[in-house]
């Protein structure tokens, strides 16, 4: 049955911040061009999965069935009301409502194609860390049949990444409050990794002598993504670029400070692997916790071997690290789109036996198109 292209893209597009409407608008897709639904509500450690499947009619040939995959891996942090938790340019094929629109445009595409050989379109949502298991065993159960994985195009990897996460937490909440007269929010907006760095310069900027406690730290991860926090200071915050500096009047309800976290952080990068001090030094997501902080960074894959420290001075470490990140070595295609341009990062877990096709980001008005008629001339 035939829908419209422009409209359900843009229905999901806007629902797409939303996990819940963004489900509900996905199945009443379904139902109206009469699919049918198998749906599969996964319970991760760091997050609810959504794997979705529907299916073509039984077709003329006995083939080995066409399976075709999106996949769209959540960034933590993000909240409903906020859509701009999404990936960086450079790792496009790991989510984002770019996914989403390839797996429409599949669909589309399939629907108005004579098959000749049975399909399944899958689309599976998830958080970035922890989904990796989830479609090794979702691939795992595709063993046989022809799986193409559709993902919008980016840079390259040049090597694994983990996601890593990191909690510092204090025996107990006690401190002793230095005198500060000014109290300010920060808030603002960050490229992917630089939300911390930004937050960083207006407490330099306050000088050597200054006192000061920061509290209520959140980051949201993503490009262009959400980051905020309160400062208490013994003098004014200066004006930035970069953050909007806002004094508060009256009093203010505070979570402890996250001095005494960012200080044992800071002792405890020498201990810990280059590559992930740096990354954690610009963590892509973090936030307050009751008794410490969490920090949550996209790092080059640890090896097996790594020793993770349990302490930093006073503070307990406790570490969870998921793979998110693997370079694609298996067969891949261009589908409008260069093919010198076409490639990027494939989520973990997808099965090497596979073959992805690169398509555009859907950044351009053209892009919707040119796929349109490249994926509908790649089934025929």
């Amino acid at each position: 049955m035939p829908f419209d292209l422009a409209r359900s893209i843009a229905t999901l597009r806007t629902r797409h911040a939303d996990p819940f409407a963004y489900r509900f608008a996905l199945l009443d897709l379904l139902f109206a061009v009469g699919c049918g639904a198998r749906e599969q509500a996964v319970a991760l450690q760091w997050g609810d999965a959504l794997c979705l499947r529907t299916a073509g009619p039984p077709a003329p040939t006995g083939g080995p069935p066409r399976v075709f995959v999106a996949i769209d891996l959540e960034l933590p942090g993000a909240h409903s009301a906020d859509p701009a938790g999404r990936w960086p340019q450079a790792l496009a094929g790991l989510g984002g409502h770019a996914a989403t629109t390839a797996w429409l445009l599949a669909l589309h595409a399939l629907l108005h194609t004579a098959n000749q050989r049975p399909w399944e379109l899958v689309l599976v949502r998830g958080p970035a860390a922890g989904t990796a298991d989830l479609l090794d065993g979702l691939f795992a159960e595709f063993a046989g049949a022809d799986v193409t994985v559709l993902a919008p195009a980016g840079t390259q990897p040049a090597a694994d990444h983990d996601w890593v996460r990191m909690e510092l937490a204090r025996p107990r909440n006690i401190w002793r409050f230095p005198t500060c007269d000014h109290t300010t929010t920060l808030q603002g907006r960050a490229a992917f990794g630089q939300a911390w760095p930004a937050l960083r310069h207006v407490i330099t900027a306050l000088g050597p002598a200054a006192a000061w406690t920061l509290h209520d730290l959140r980051i949201a991860a993503g490009d262009q993504a959400a980051f905020s926090a309160t400062l208490r200071s013994s003098v004014p915050a200066g004006p930035s670029p970069e953050v909007a500096v806002q004094p508060i009047d009256g009093d203010a309800r505070l979570l402890f400070p996250v001095n005494d976290a960012l200080s044992a952080f800071a002792g405890l990068s020498d201990r810990l692997p280059a590559a992930l001090a740096e990354a954690l030094g610009r963590p892509a997501a973090a936030h307050t916790l009751p008794d410490g902080l969490c920090l949550q960074a996209l790092a080059v894959r640890l090896a097996e071997d790594v020793v993770l420290p349990e302490r930093a001075g006073t503070m307990t470490c406790s570490w969870a690290v998921e793979p998110v990140v693997r370079p694609w070595r298996g067969a891949s295609q261009a589908l409008a789109m260069d093919p010198t341009e076409a490639g990027g990062a494939i989520a973990a877990g997808v099965a090497e036996a596979a073959t992805v096709w690169y398509l555009p980001d859907f950044s351009d008005a053209n892009d919707v198109a040119s796929v349109t008629r490249a994926l509908t001339t790649a089934l025929a």
